[in-house]
């Protein structure tokens, strides 16, 4: 038996941007796809179409994980953590090198994978333990603990299209974890959960590594990261950068996002990506890399620096605030858009306090200019953390909204309560 759980070698993967990635088709299929698109096919075939562009999601990766490891995979958008776990879980094959998995595999990669959303919970958590090759038994002896970690109880009969993203993602995230699977492989998804599930579910992966079950988890939360995995590897622009212990490696990638020139190579996206550079992102001062800790009785300030090297003609800077996956609050630079030269400007956006209840917060910035319809923007650019000791001073936790809006209530007194006429309660 061989000692590794995971093992990469040479592992690379290549898109066609602009064309069809080339498929395994029966003659049949070829010969109907050429009697219906001619050009297309032919343009397919002789691999000379003008307008198809080779892509590297993946390049030369060679990695090995131990059974019962766990290992966070980070790196900014785009540079091929979905890819890799996508190859890991056998649903796209490598274009190059291969990639060897001891045991089963069970995946979350997107809200929804894996579920019929015609079937209801009941149903697809016996679907998904059948594709794993459990038996109906073996399913049945973990039902009720599935359903109670996921707590889904009253739901359990509903047909999955009905459940809400945190229900969906509960129960999914139960199925995988509890079913026999040997290495299970985790993107993000966690994130549309509450805080408390959350803390259960890094418990449960957790324990999974004791029992010498391997978990593969990538998230834009460092923190997450640093709570859970021993070993993290960095990948950027397809390649792995690092992989060593959690700490070293979310080191490294904060020097990189320090020295990184260029907003795409800080994770944003569009088409002014080449002429607005974000040079900084901070909260309350700290600098993006860091996991701020927010007094939410203090006033929350995101800054944002930027070098744009055209004029923009009606130009707009926004903010938003994503917590759970969902963007809960968003801040424009002005109502009007105004006309933003080119040079040097920054931007300070202001929040009162008390106004955001306990949890953590990831910050979306972008840029959109009206006139010649264009925009960037980029996920993740910060995060920050809400503490939670405050909330008792004036209400319960677990009685709060995401935001929350203060001594904003008006409250009239009814004068005929004070009649003497008034009933006394005793």
């Amino acid at each position: 038996m061989s000692s590794f759980a995971i093992k990469a070698e040479n592992l690379g993967k290549e898109y066609m941007l602009g064309g069809a990635e080339q498929q395994h088709e029966s003659f049949r299929e070829m010969l109907m796809g050429a009697l219906s698109s001619p050009l297309k096919k032919f343009r397919r075939l002789s691999g000379n179409a003008a307008d198809r562009e080779h892509f590297w999601a993946l390049k030369d990766l060679n990695f090995e994980i131990q059974p019962g490891e766990k290992v966070g995979v980070i790196g900014h958008n785009g540079a091929g953590k979905s890819t890799l776990l996508k190859v890991l879980s056998r649903i796209t094959p490598p274009t190059t090198g291969q990639v060897q998995v001891q045991g089963r595999v069970s995946s979350l990669l997107e809200v929804g994978t894996g579920f019929h959303p015609e079937l209801t919970g009941r149903e697809n958590i016996f679907l998904n333990g059948s594709i794993l090759g459990m038996t109906r038994e073996q399913i049945r002896q973990r039902f009720d603990e599935i359903v109670a970690f996921a707590e889904v109880e009253k739901f359990i009969d509903t047909p999955v299209k009905r459940y809400s993203s945190g229900m969906y993602v509960r129960l999914a995230f139960s199925v995988a974890a509890h079913l026999d699977s040997d290495v299970l492989i985790v993107d993000e998804v966690l994130a549309v959960g509450d805080q408390r599930f959350q803390d259960k579910s890094l418990g449960k992966l957790d324990d999974m590594g004791k029992d010498g079950r391997t978990v593969m988890f990538v998230s834009h939360n460092l923190s997450m990261v640093s709570q859970l995995c021993s070993r993290t590897m960095l990948l950027e622009q397809g390649e792995l950068i690092a992989f060593g212990s959690t700490e070293a490696t979310i080191n490294e990638y904060s020097k990189r996002r320090k020295q990184a020139t260029g907003s795409h190579a800080k994770g944003f996206s569009g088409p002014l990506s080449r002429v607005v550079d974000v040079s900084k992102v901070s909260v309350l001062g700290h600098a993006a890399e860091q996991l701020v800790i927010v007094n939410p009785l203090e006033q929350l300030s995101i800054e944002v620096d930027l070098d744009i090297t055209e004029d923009l003609a009606e130009a707009r800077a926004t903010v938003i605030l994503v917590r759970n996956g969902t963007e809960i609050v968003s801040q424009h630079s002005a109502h009007v858009p105004e006309l933003v030269k080119k040079g040097q400007h920054h931007f300070k956006f202001s929040f009162p306090n008390k106004f955001l209840s306990p949890g953590h917060y990831a910050v979306k910035f972008g840029v959109s200019d009206a006139a010649t319809k264009r925009w960037i923007w980029g996920e993740h650019q910060a995060h920050f953390e809400v503490s939670e000791g405050w909330a008792q001073d004036y209400q319960p936790k677990e009685s709060m909204g995401l935001v929350n809006f203060r001594d904003t209530a008006q409250h009239t007194f009814a004068e005929h309560s004070r009649s003497t006429n008034s009933p006394t309660v005793k």
